[in-house]
């Protein structure tokens, strides 16, 4: 994986650690599959478990429902959206920061993932 720079506005090393995962990514609700990328984001620091991050161009929409907006991650704004495939029953599980700024930047216009109730393979 290749790391990318995470700093704060003034300059100073975070916390937060943003990995390029080199290889592709599959995320997969039971039998459907929500998001495969090769351009994935892996992120560590924003909660105990490692999220990744996805391109919007490479996540299936059609099987999400937009829930609304509110404080994410660390509390930054974040946009939410429900899963509605394989049975649905995953409020608010998928999410993306409404203005990354910082060392979030590199997140513009990418889904995070609550890695707890998808099945996310890399590889």
């Amino acid at each position: 994986m290749d790391e990318l720079p995470a700093t704060t506005p003034q300059g100073s090393t975070a916390a937060l650690r943003i990995e390029r995962e080199l290889r592709p990514v599959v995320i997969q609700r039971h039998d459907a599959v929500i998001a495969a990328s090769r351009d994935a984001l892996l992120v560590h620091g924003l909660s105990e478990t490692p999220i990744y991050f996805v391109p919007r161009r490479d996540v299936y929409t059609e099987h999400l429902v937009e829930t609304g907006t509110g404080p994410g991650l660390g509390g930054r704004d974040a946009k939410f959206w429900s899963v509605t495939a394989s049975g649905g029953g995953l409020e608010n599980a998928v999410w993306m920061f409404l203005r990354p700024e910082g060392a979030i930047e590199p997140l513009l216009d990418h889904f995070g993932f609550d890695p707890n109730p998808f099945n996310i393979t890399a590889g």
